[in-house]
């Protein structure tokens, strides 16, 4: 790092070094030098919905906040049926991200051992301790795959891994320095008392999360009753993917009253705030917009739409600040015809 500083300090033309790896070189103990006001840092995440479907990147969230009401987001989408995509997104799911999906399934999870092992041997160049320590870490990264999409309390897990505290925030340290888990902050308003505080944890690959909890096919995954996190967490890989295409500064997090209501993603930028709700149903109830309404109540004019995100197949505006979309729709996997139609119009006017 120091050698790259000096070459940088001689000849300050951007772009002349790309340091790619696994992990996050500047966040290790061992790396003394940051490279600050010389370097920019991009995480590339598993591959995309779209990437995998060969199809251009979405750009909801965009829409969302430049819509006036949930009726200009439908206009802008379409409400046209789109194909249901239920069982390609239970692949997606199932298989996760990664750019070699090997088949069958079986192949893919001997893929995954490599990658594990490079983690393990991580944790013990974090602390001296040989297998013990990677029996220990490897635990920890399993019960974090059962524990995906609920929030993080070091305490419990200490006591259900009987590991010192100290321990296991040096290992999750480890696992976010090389990508494998990531926290989801909550979300803070002037009514913070009334506010969960504790930050919710995400595997970044729905298919590693998978395997680590035998969870294989969707059969398994069904039977566990772990089917609604490992969506949520599908759909917060696939949202961090959408907003690190966006210029603008956004901040994500989740809100959750002491009182039992949630909404799974808040997205902020500037005095606007979407609240986005994760159900796997084609179908909903009110009683799936209890959290995003309760949220809408709490902030007022800061609040711009909600979101309710489902397996079905149309956007739909329930009322002027709250608008069901399907999965497919808002991760770019299938795009409204009407602007298709639109597009192909005004390219005719223009030859």
């Amino acid at each position: 790092m120091r050698a790259i500083k000096l070459a940088i300090d001689r000849d300050r033309r951007p772009g002349c070094f790309l340091l790619t790896g696994s992990s996050h070189v500047l966040t290790l103990s061992r790396v003394s030098e940051s490279l600050a006001g010389r370097i920019a840092v991009h995480e590339l995440e598993p591959l995309a919905w779209t990437e995998l479907a060969k199809r251009p990147p979405a750009n909801i969230i965009d829409a969302l906040l430049a819509a006036n009401n949930a009726e200009a987001v439908v206009t802008a989408l379409g409400q046209q049926a789109v194909p249901n995509r239920s069982a390609e997104m239970r692949e997606l799911i199932i298989v996760g991200g990664f750019p070699t999906r090997p088949r069958p399934r079986s192949a893919r999870a001997r893929n995954l051992v490599p990658e594990l092992s490079t983690n393990l041997s991580r944790a013990r160049s974090a602390r001296r301790g040989g297998d013990r320590q990677s029996a220990e870490f490897f635990r920890l990264l399993t019960l974090l795959a059962l524990r995906s999409a609920q929030m993080l309390n070091f305490s419990d897990v200490s006591r259900d891994l009987g590991l010192p505290v100290t321990t296991l925030r040096r290992y999750f340290q480890a696992l976010q320095q090389t990508y494998q888990a990531t926290l989801l902050p909550p979300f803070t308003t002037n009514l913070e008392k009334r506010l969960v505080k504790a930050p919710k944890v995400y595997l970044r690959d729905t298919g590693m999360a998978c395997h680590l909890a035998g969870a294989d096919d969707w059969d398994r995954l069904e039977h566990q009753g772990r089917v609604g996190a490992m969506v949520e967490t599908w759909a917060y890989g696939e949202l961090r993917k959408q907003l690190s295409r966006s210029a603008a500064s956004t901040l994500v997090s989740y809100w959750r009253t002491h009182g039992g209501y949630e909404v799974d993603f808040m997205i902020e930028r500037g005095d606007r705030v979407v609240g986005i709700e994760v159900k796997w149903s084609s179908s909903f109830t009110r009683d799936d917009l209890r959290g995003l309404r309760e949220a809408q109540a709490c902030l007022g004019k800061r609040w711009h739409l909600g979101v309710l995100l489902h397996s079905g197949t149309q956007t739909l505006a329930l009322d002027e600040r709250t608008v069901v979309i399907p999965f497919s729709v808002f991760f770019g996997r299938d795009r409204a015809r009407a602007r298709a139609k639109d597009g192909a119009h005004r390219r005719r006017r223009r030859g």
